[in-house]
């Protein structure tokens, strides 16, 4: 399987790093993740932005699923 099939697959959930690279085949992001470092060097932080109305609906679902995060409703963001 090439990424062209990956891409048209709607029941696909693909990671990439750099997505840049992959221009023009791979789509705009539904979301966008960013995983930050914390000054103790142990702890991360996770952010969930919404890229998308899709991203927007899978943040909602997130929210809804009962998992501990706190949410911030700017920009469809959700850190933890």
């Amino acid at each position: 399987m090439g990424i062209r099939d990956y891409v048209e697959d709607a029941a696909a959930l693909l990671l990439i790093e750099w997505p840049q690279k992959g221009e023009p085949v791979i789509p705009c992001a539904d979301l966008r993740l960013q995983l930050v470092v914390d000054d103790d060097e142990t702890t991360r932080h996770l952010t969930i932005a919404a890229g998308s109305a899709q991203g927007a609906a899978a943040l909602r679902l997130l929210s809804q699923s009962g998992l501990k995060f706190a949410h911030t409703s700017h920009a469809g963001s959700a850190h933890e």
